[in-house]
């Protein structure tokens, strides 16, 4: 559609598990998984809570957030731009 890329049924299914089950864990691989500079305490250890494993394993799900970007955006290439309103968060 429109030149553009076709979306590939792994990036799909990615976008899916990120709006639902995995969201959490997604966002906070760059958040608290980084491998240097993080001087955020509560971020690391929420990152090693929800990403850990044995023996001190973690999961930074590298090929899935590389291929869920991907999606990302090609989806953009197909939204039209127009203004977008944000919440305040029940900050009035």
């Amino acid at each position: 559609a429109l030149g553009e890329k076709v979306l590939l049924l792994e990036e799909g299914m990615l976008l899916r598990l990120y709006t639902g089950p995995l969201f959490e864990k997604y966002n906070i691989v760059p958040r608290g998984g980084a491998t240097t500079g993080c001087d955020n305490p509560f971020l690391v250890q929420r990152f090693q809570s929800l990403c850990g494993g044995k023996d001190g394993e973690v999961n930074r799900y590298i090929t899935s957030i590389h291929t869920l970007t991907s999606g990302v955006v090609k989806l953009s290439k197909l939204t039209p731009v127009q203004k977008v309103f944000r919440g305040l968060g029940g900050n009035l």
